[in-house]
């Protein structure tokens, strides 16, 4: 008659300890999780084939847009299109636009301040300032900022005329927004003074910065407008030298390229 058990078997073993799903089958391979170096491994090779086409893309002569970042627009990459020693200037430039777009927001808190405070031109300040916070960051970058930009990345003469001229109604902007004259939108000297003695320390506070940073711009961007006229200089373009560029390929040509690269 069979017993239950065997003679190897522990009859005082208690069977909850045994799995009854338990195999010693090994998990098959496709359920198995990837380890961090095969992750490591099939990031690298995406890493590797986006540059890759990236690299096809643009041997093919079509860049692709990249900034801004939250919304690639145009195509903005100083250190491929830019000969590596105009780096440092471009670069320079192109903080120069940023701190701009932060005065300009600086700007726009200190005249909806001064309205606070009860500027008997506080309106007209505050409906300016905020006027100009597009028409200005849009106008600056395509005028000026862009022309040099191409300038540097090909050398083209008619690019550097471009930015001369509006480079230099920035500097004369700046100086004018920075006197701060009432009603004009600008929270500068002038308006920041009357803050300042009718106890009005927020606004006179905002008015400090956005006059520093109007300073800073008249300055900073009347030494690079020196610097590159001296590039421009050294380079040979003259006024002669762009209306040729002009009338071998149109100035539309030129816009076009401009907003492309």
């Amino acid at each position: 008659m069979a017993t239950p058990y065997s003679s190897n078997s522990n009859p005082f073993a208690d069977p909850s300890n045994e799995n009854p799903f338990e195999s010693s089958a090994s998990i098959p391979s496709k359920y198995t999780q990837p380890s961090i170096t095969d992750r490591e491994a099939a990031l690298n090779a995406r890493e590797v084939e986006l540059a890759r086409r990236e690299r096809e893309v643009a041997d093919a002569g079509v860049l692709m847009n990249n900034w801004p970042k939250f919304y690639p627009l145009i195509h903005h990459d100083i250190s491929t299109a830019i000969p590596h020693e105009s780096q440092a200037t471009v670069t320079r430039l192109f903080q120069i636009w940023l701190a701009l777009v932060a005065t300009l927001l600086f700007n726009l808190l200190g005249c909806i301040f001064l309205l606070i405070a009860g500027a008997s031109n506080g309106g007209s300040d505050m409906i300016a300032s905020i006027v100009y916070v597009p028409f200005i960051t849009l106008g600056s970058f395509f005028l000026w900022y862009r022309p040099i930009y191409w300038a540097y990345a090909k050398e083209y003469a008619i690019f550097y005329y471009i930015y001369f001229v509006f480079g230099g109604i920035h500097v004369a902007f700046s100086i004018y927004m920075a006197i701060g004259i009432p009603s004009t939108g600008s929270a500068g000297l002038i308006n920041t003074i009357e803050m300042f003695a009718q106890s009005h320390i927020l606004a006179a506070v905002f008015g400090v910065i956005s006059s520093v940073g109007w300073v800073f711009q008249a300055l900073f961007s009347l030494a690079w407008y020196k610097l590159i006229w001296a590039h421009h200089n050294s380079k040979g373009h003259t006024m002669e030298k762009a209306k040729g560029e002009v009338a071998q390929q149109g100035f539309w040509m030129y816009l076009t390229k401009m907003s492309k690269v």
